[in-house]
């Protein structure tokens, strides 16, 4: 992606919001020449990104239900349960989850998937934190390889379409609060991308219906695809105070 995003704009680029390998959706970057201004811009996003407001849709197994509580009828709510980063150490880790729609399958006796539509906004940044949450809700994403299930991913992979190597984890919208190098703040929103919208209009047809309407009602989201763009660079003008 870093290569594509250079070869759209000719110039090279730095990282400042990155997605897991398998995942989709909004990506922020600054120019990566050395002049004092542009480094400025960089820092100023990163420090952001720590206020900013990420919110992913998931495509998880499951039907919404856990333990007697039904998911979807909590609204929005929390999951507050410390990870262990890379290295082993244990830290806060904070996500809000709208568990939107979703299908059983009656204990198997009926041939469609098992799996419901999630939204997702983590409060901290933890490595692999909303793909753990799920996981232990045991609504797992579908396709993750490392925290997920491997029967559910055999078979998604197998029988309905999920591309090798997809996880279903798509950052819809992307904000961060104003600052005085950007006083309007900065929204980004990315459509859904084709391969996970084509699961749902496949596999999940009412369930995508069922989100499309609630989202749109109560989320003022619209769950769109990006209608076969892989990428598209949307610059963004900071203003820098000399």
């Amino acid at each position: 992606m870093l290569q594509r995003t250079r070869e759209a704009v000719q110039e090279r680029v730095n990282l400042v919001h990155r997605l897991d390998r398998g995942a989709s959706g909004c990506l922020l970057l600054t120019l990566a020449k050395s002049d004092e201004e542009d480094l400025d811009a960089t820092a100023s996003l990163q420090e952001a990104m720590t206020n900013a407001t990420k919110t992913y849709v998931a495509l998880v197994r499951g039907e919404g239900r856990i333990n007697g509580r039904d998911l979807k009828s909590e609204g929005w709510f929390e999951v507050d349960r410390p990870i262990k980063d890379e290295s082993g150490n244990l830290n806060n880790a904070t996500t809000m989850f709208r568990f939107v729609a979703g299908q059983d399958n009656d204990s198997g006796n009926l041939d469609r998937a098992r799996a419901s539509i999630v939204l997702a906004r983590p409060k901290t940044g933890r490595w692999h934190q909303i793909r753990r949450h799920l996981n232990g809700l045991s609504h797992p994403i579908i396709g993750d390889s490392s925290h997920g299930n491997s029967q559910t991913n055999r078979e998604w992979r197998n029988e309905r379409g999920l591309p090798p190597e997809r996880t279903c984890l798509h950052l819809l919208t992307l904000e961060l609060p104003a600052k005085e190098m950007f006083p309007s703040g900065i929204k980004a929103f990315c459509p859904l991308a084709d391969d996970m919208m084509s699961l749902l209009e496949i596999q999940l047809p009412d369930v995508l219906s069922k989100a499309q309407q609630i989202l749109k009602e109560e989320e003022g989201i619209e769950l769109t695809s990006s209608q076969g763009v892989l990428s598209e660079v949307i610059p963004i003008q900071l203003t820098v105070q000399v």
